[in-house]
């Protein structure tokens, strides 16, 4: 059986609120692959995903320097174009979450 997910995206930062850009928000089939954009990324800066299900804190899933333990989220940074990617492997009805892409900036 195979379920509709929608995955909300929503941006924070660091150093100055709406200094990142994002996806607004995904829709995909239970199973697939999905991939989350996030731009205006400055070469200094460091990378991080969180994840929030309703009613609760957001949780840190990966960084550019920290992996995600379940092998279920993989980073993309490209610094030379000002971008970075999060990769779902197969996503799963749990993904169904907003996701924040956040920098610390140097």
């Amino acid at each position: 059986m195979h379920f509709l997910i929608q995955l909300l995206l929503l941006t924070m930062s660091g150093c100055c609120l709406g200094k990142l850009n994002q996806t607004s928000g995904l829709k995909t089939v239970e199973g697939s692959p999905a991939q989350i954009h996030c731009s205006n990324i400055a070469a200094g800066d460091t990378v991080f995903w969180y994840r929030q299900y309703p009613s609760t804190a957001p949780h840190m899933i990966v960084g550019e320097y920290l992996k995600d333990e379940e092998g279920h989220f993989t980073l993309v940074v490209e610094k030379a174009k000002g971008s970075c990617v999060l990769e779902i492997a197969g996503v799963e009805l749990k993904d169904a979450a907003v996701y924040y892409c956040a920098v610390q900036a140097q």
